[in-house]
């Protein structure tokens, strides 16, 4: 029989995982601006932004096979994974899709016209949507692994207190 892991172990599993995609910010920042500001994207532009999205990418998917593992994950975890969880496959589905339209950019960016220009701003607005769902899914997370140690935490500590007064 597999022993669950204490929440303190797996929280610091997850977080060393989720502070990998928070801290990713900066990289991404200056890949962003080029989409977002300069008139004409160079593929040097598309494989920065493709360089970011795919660390994301490798992080919210291993993430996801934290959260998937029922019999790696503790108890109290179980039934607070599955909100985060949803919102990781979003983003990991959208930045896949995301990918896919960069790496076209990318191969017409050096011949822009009508189409390539919308097709960067289609590009530019999905990157938000990512941005604002990967807040959303660290905050999910995070919040997911606060009460899972609260829980077990107050449950130790009735436990003690339970053990104390025989």
């Amino acid at each position: 029989m597999v022993v669950a892991p204490p929440v303190r172990y797996f929280r610091k599993l997850v977080l060393k995982h989720l502070n990998i995609l928070v801290n990713s910010n900066d990289l991404f920042g200056e890949s962003y601006i080029s989409f977002t500001t300069l008139d004409s994207i160079y593929p040097i532009h598309c494989d920065q932004v493709l360089n970011v999205l795919g660390a994301w990418q490798v992080t919210v998917q291993q993430i996801c096979e934290l959260l998937e593992q029922p019999s790696e994950i503790p108890l109290v975890i179980e039934p607070l994974r599955y909100k985060p969880l949803v919102t990781l496959r979003y983003i990991d589905e959208n930045l896949y899709e995301l990918k896919e339209d960069i790496t076209l950019l990318r191969s017409n960016c050096l011949h822009p016209n009508r189409q390539t220009k919308q097709y960067q701003k289609q590009i530019q607005e999905n990157l938000e949507k990512i941005l604002s769902n990967k807040v959303i899914a660290c905050q999910q997370v995070q919040s997911m692994l606060d009460v899972a140690l609260f829980q077990e935490n107050g449950h130790e500590n009735s436990l003690e207190s339970s053990f104390n007064r025989r």
